[in-house]
Order: structure tokens, then sequence, then C-alpha cells
């Protein structure tokens, strides 16, 4: 976010958290109350959002918790959490996959899903399809 300068101005952010507080708060949330929280915040930015939309952007992105990986690896079975590892290009890293859609025209955020990073793109887009419809 501190290099993405259009993404802080589209999102009104003054303030970047750095990654600790980041991990501080989302460990404090279940999913269902992370989610709701985010859905909270894209409404107020962006208002009530509505259905009909002919042109849908859907992508994925990594969300990697940085965690010490060499030190404790882990396979993805001896995990006690949601986060698993995943492969992004040539890269592991262990976290979580967002799904995000947004309206083409309006670029209002639609929909975001959360997913262990070791599920499949194409199983995402099933889901984020479900969800639209």
């Amino acid at each position: 976010m501190k290099k993405r300068e259009k993404l802080r101005k589209l999102l009104n952010l003054s303030y970047i958290p750095d990654i600790k507080e980041v991990y501080d708060f989302v460990a404090k949330l279940e999913e269902e109350s992370f989610r709701k929280a985010i859905e909270q915040m894209i409404s107020s930015l962006f208002g009530k959002i509505g259905r009909g939309c002919f042109k849908i952007v859907v992508d994925t992105s990594r969300i990697d918790l940085d965690l010490n990986k060499q030190k404790n690896r882990k396979s993805n079975e001896d995990l006690k959490k949601d986060y698993k590892w995943g492969h992004d290009g040539n890269k592991f890293f262990i976290g979580f996959k967002l799904a995000f859609a947004v309206d083409h025209r309006t670029k209002r955020p639609l929909l975001f899903l959360i997913y262990p990073a070791n599920t499949h793109d194409s199983h995402i887009f099933e889901d984020v399809l479900e969800q639209l419809l």
C-alpha cells in the first residue's frame, strides 16, 4: 500500500498500518466477523452495491502471512490453522488467497472471499460466480 499511491487515493487512506498492526487486528477476528468488517468498510467507502452488472472483473491475490517459513516448515496437513501453503508464480508462500470481484464500469467492489492459499483459482472462480448470481 505504501508504494501504490493510486490505490491509497481510491480508498481514501491517509494512514497505512505496518504488517504487525494488520496481523494483530486480523488475528483477533474469526473468519465471519472479519468478512463482515471488510464488507462494512467497502459499503462505507462506496455505498450500497446493486446487482445488474454486465462486466465484472475477478482476480485473486495472495495474502502472505510472512511467517518464519524455513525455521518451522510444516506440511499443509500439519498446519493447525486455516492458512495453508500456496504457490504464486514461482514462489511459495503460507497464508490465504483473496478473491475480489469489481464492477468494470463503476469500479465498485462487489464481492470478496478468502480461501486457504492452496485453493485452485478454478474452484474460487466457481464460488465467485455462485455468490454473484
